[in-house]
């Protein structure tokens, strides 16, 4: 039987790399630093989609800037510890306003600032911070069903995907709204608008 091979941590086989220096100030050089010891480093290279700095090791994977500044400061790798930007500034690579954080942690802070995506799924219509939404726009939507218009038509009209407006339709999203508003299922399956199809026109006339 073979015996697993544990992979090395991409951040402690930077350094230790023979060539940990050149790497080092390629990093270091796209870190504006201009603002003194005290001020925020942001980080000049690309990012992440959440806008947080990222920089890609030798072998290929992709890391937090802050998080291989820290390694650098400390010359050791986190691990699986967090570092945190205390200074809320996700380009920031000053190992001074960084700090250590176990994953528990990070999550309750992430949560009392109101950042953390499980909020996101906690907060119900208009109070999700990510709705497209308000209650009386659910309210009015309904009342296009009641109108007889279809999905696509709404959707414009709100600037919305239609499957949204399908999702309220049939009873899946902003139920508690349409609830409380005593819009009852059969008010939602109004009958839709037939679609205007123009008149039949033969591509070729018939000649005789």
């Amino acid at each position: 039987m073979t015996e697993k091979v544990r992979l090395q941590d991409p951040i402690s086989a930077v350094l230790g790399h023979r060539k940990r220096e050149k790497y080092e100030a390629r990093f270091w050089a796209k870190v504006d630093q201009s603002g003194g010891p005290d001020a925020c480093w942001p980080w000049t290279g690309s990012t992440f989609k959440d806008g947080s700095g990222r920089c890609k090791l030798p072998s290929g994977h992709f890391i937090g800037a802050h998080r291989m500044a820290a390694a650098f400061c400390d010359n050791a790798s986190p691990g699986k510890s967090y570092v945190v930007q205390g200074c809320k500034n996700k380009l920031c690579c000053n190992p001074e306003h960084g700090f250590y954080s176990d994953r528990f942690q990070a999550a309750q802070d992430k949560m009392m600032e109101g950042t953390s995506p499980v909020l996101y799924i906690a907060q119900k219509g208009a109070h999700n911070p990510k709705a497209k939404l308000s209650d009386l726009g659910v309210l009015q939507i309904a009342t296009c069903f009641a109108h007889g218009e279809t999905n696509m038509e709404i959707a414009s009209q709100f600037d919305i995907h239609h499957s949204m407006v399908s999702a309220i339709r049939r009873g899946k999203n902003w139920t508690h709204i349409l609830e409380r508003a005593g819009v009852d299922d059969a008010f939602l399956s109004a009958p839709r608008r037939p679609k205007e199809r123009p008149a039949y026109r033969p591509a070729v006339e018939a000649v005789f």
